[in-house]
């Protein structure tokens, strides 16, 4: 069953419910990537994305113990890219503790995602960054019982 069809020379994409697709004109391999990469959330599939910032010798931190910036700018942009394609994005408490992350959209332009705290034991201290900043709707997830957030 296609999504729509339109006969028209000018329409050079058919999407079929399925999430395939078929050009009307020849397409690169990277067009065909992006393609396959993105329909899904055209289609409003639902699609989860994982992101991990590591070193080249597969680290998380420097050696100095700092996590931030740990891959470079061009990988920064492309994790703002993401993150303003997305609507939420999910961290856990250990990471809002050890990084205070802003977890927004400023190296591109686009809206910034709804961001979620796992935090099952309360953790979290309520001098975060992203607890005061307005910049998004932030939602901290606890386990019952888990106690009071962290002063």
């Amino acid at each position: 069953m296609r999504v729509h069809h339109d006969p028209s020379p000018a329409v050079w994409l058919q999407v079929y419910a399925s999430g395939a697709w078929e050009a009307a004109c020849e397409t690169s391999p990277s067009a065909r990537d992006l393609l396959d990469l993105l329909l899904p959330l055209q289609l409003r599939a639902d699609l989860v994305i994982g992101q991990a910032g590591q070193s080249l010798d597969g680290r998380i931190a420097t050696a100095g113990g700092d996590s931030h910036y740990v891959t470079g700018p061009a990988d920064i942009r492309r994790l703002h890219r993401l993150r303003a394609l997305v609507d939420a994005v999910v961290v856990g408490a250990g990471t809002v503790a050890a990084d205070d992350p802003r977890l927004t959209v400023r190296e591109v332009e686009g809206r910034n995602p709804v961001r979620v705290v796992l935090d099952p034991n309360g953790r979290m201290g309520t001098d975060r960054r992203l607890l005061g900043d307005g910049a998004a709707p932030t939602l901290g997830v606890r386990r019952a019982g888990g106690g009071e957030p962290a002063a």
